[in-house]
């Protein structure tokens, strides 16, 4: 009780601290939370539960766009980190080429459905592979230093 009278007609304020908690589990609480709806994400978009819209904007723009700055963090003459950065980034492009064609058919147009997994397909089959070849290879210029 916040409040305490120690004689008649006076009240004094009596302070209560909250108990000590432990600061790990509640951390842990929120990672395994975070983890989770993350994971839910996922599993959502791979499922075509998603909209086209979201995973799109969401995942392919943005996502694109933060993991690139996360690119620009890197020392270059780093050949490990580099090739793991690459292996993410691939790993990455085919999460939300897969999320894109999973998700094409929440699309109300049917004509940009067909658009979006024949684009899908085209990228998975073609435009991955090469890009991942061509970017491990170094035949671009672009590979690690030997």
């Amino acid at each position: 009780m916040p409040w305490a009278s120690r004689r008649a007609g006076t009240a004094v304020c009596v302070l209560e601290f909250p108990r000590s908690r432990n600061v790990n589990a509640d951390d842990h609480d929120i990672s395994a939370r975070v983890f989770m709806s993350v994971m839910t994400a996922v599993r959502e978009s791979l499922q075509g539960k998603t909209s086209l819209s979201r995973v799109f904007w969401a995942y392919g723009v943005l996502g694109s766009l933060v993991y690139s700055a996360l690119g620009l963090l890197i020392n270059p003459e780093n050949a490990l980190l580099i090739r793991v950065y690459g292996i993410f980034g691939f790993l990455f492009d085919l999460f939300v080429t897969v999320a894109t064609y999973q998700c094409a058919a929440n699309c109300q147009s049917k004509s940009l459905a067909r658009f979006v997994r024949i684009s899908a397909v085209l990228s998975l089959v073609v435009l991955l592979p090469v890009c991942a070849y061509l970017e491990f290879t170094g035949t671009l210029g672009f590979g690690l230093p030997e």
